[in-house]
């Protein structure tokens, strides 16, 4: 019973629809599809300024495995060539900004996960790694404190509270921050050095560009200035054009690079990128009960959300193994997928209309079915939606936000700048209503 999951069984190592940000490894290098141009401008963004580079795009679009896979990228690439190649060491984790935590708590988590960055990299490259003649990377490779710092690093991530960690090495918060801002800025002296590659990610959660723009003047001098460490932020509903307007900012954050969904062509790839991927072996038969065309069609019904696309992908594989299901022709396939989307659909459209309304469900509807507005809207277009003000608007908009159906994005910098946006589950209730029109 718990000797394989149902991936195990069908040929796979692992399941080929994780939702998870892709990493900074060759995994991730391997399943990033489509990104070509991407990759191009994201680096030549990371290695040509000490600004930090910010990507702004939907949720979902993948902006997060986009940064990761640039940076392993790079240090694949400082490996082949050696120097002057810039060396970009990626960070191990992601980081949030949280509205609790204070700047000085998050630089010494950035910390703490910089110096495993450079500790577990100097394991990883001690070997490998073609230096060419670079005599400061040489010294952080073959210095004792490479070793010290193993074992008081790892302290560190038992004692969180910054008191004396070490006491052999010294370890106390101040005298380690100091030891590491002296290695960084000895391994990479200038920004064309590369740095340690570290991500903030979902800055949108913070809701208003204002709040997040406070947040990030807050760490201009505690992080953004250290030299060695290289940062992308990454951010959703254009929240990051409201922080690059500030003034304290300026010479901080380089000018958004906008990220879009994948292309419809390139979600097939992906589909079978992950497959190819993820097979035991090639003598072994794979199954999946979607073909390549189902996931190409939940992804144009989702409005090019991967991450949403993903895990309706994995929910209906459980589905099928749980009922005990084998569909084996493609039509056959196809026929018992979009039965079980279309019940699903049902079910949340059920469970929805007794809180939405039918009103909030036709706002949603002519807003997905507007060319214009593609799914996104304002505050101001309360008339094209068929409201006679934005105060007759606005209760119907927080309830598809309560309902998961839309995300709305309170900028209070610009209110001109559109929003308000459908969610995966939004575009999967509107793809159940014209389904349901047409029948």
């Amino acid at each position: 019973m718990f000797d394989n999951n149902i991936y195990n069984d069908w040929g796979f190592k692992e399941s080929p629809f994780s939702k998870k940000p892709l990493h900074s490894n060759e995994t991730g290098d391997n399943l990033l599809v489509g990104r070509d141009e991407d990759i191009r401008k994201l680096a030549l963004k990371m290695i040509s300024s000490d600004a930090a580079v910010c990507l702004d795009g939907p949720v979902g679009a993948g902006k997060t495995s986009l940064a990761n896979v640039t940076i392993y990228k790079g240090m694949k690439n400082f490996l082949v060539k050696g120097v002057p190649s810039p060396l970009l060491l990626p960070c191990a984790r992601s980081f949030q900004i949280k509205p609790e935590q204070s700047a000085d708590e998050l630089k010494f988590e950035v910390l703490i996960e910089v110096a495993q960055a450079l500790i577990d990299n100097a394991s990883k490259l001690q070997y490998a790694l073609k230096i060419g003649g670079s005599i400061e990377v040489n010294a952080w490779l073959n210095s004792p404190l490479i070793n010290q710092w193993r074992e008081g690093v790892a302290s560190m991530f038992a004692n969180g509270d910054g008191g004396q960690v070490n006491e052999g090495v010294g370890f106390s918060k101040s005298g380690f921050e100091k030891v590491l801002t002296n290695w960084l800025e000895k391994i990479f002296p200038g920004g064309q050095n590369g740095g340690v590659v570290c991500v903030i990610d979902n800055l949108e959660l913070l809701e208003k560009s204002a709040e997040a723009r406070k947040k990030i003047e807050n760490l201009r001098d505690t992080l953004l200035n250290i030299r060695g460490i290289k940062w992308i932020l990454c951010g959703a509903h254009g929240i990051l054009q409201g922080v690059i307007t500030s003034p304290r900012l300026a010479g901080y954050l380089q000018e958004p690079l906008p990220i879009k969904p994948l292309t419809l062509k390139n979600a097939g790839e992906l589909f079978n990128r992950r497959v190819n991927f993820f097979k035991i072996a090639d003598e072994v038969d794979q199954y999946l009960p979607l073909s390549s065309r189902d996931f190409h069609t939940l992804y144009t019904i989702l409005q090019h959300n991967l991450r949403i696309c993903l895990s309706y992908a994995e929910d209906y594989c459980m589905h099928v193994s749980m009922h005990g299901l084998k569909p084996q022709s493609d039509a056959e396939k196809s026929q018992i997928f979009f039965g079980w989307l279309k019940e699903r659909a049902k079910g949340i459209y059920e469970g929805l209309r007794p809180h939405a309304g039918e009103t909030a469900i036709k706002l949603l509807c002519m807003a997905a079915s507007s060319s214009d507005m593609e799914g996104e809207f304002s505050p101001g277009d309360h008339d094209r939606l068929g409201f006679s003000s934005l105060q007759a608007m606005r209760p119907h908009v927080k309830t598809l936000e309560d309902c998961g159906l839309l995300s709305a994005q309170k900028d209070d910098l610009d209110q001109r700048r559109k929003t308000i946006s459908i969610t995966g589950k939004g575009w999967l209730i509107y793809w159940y209503k014209v389904t349901l029109a047409q029948n």
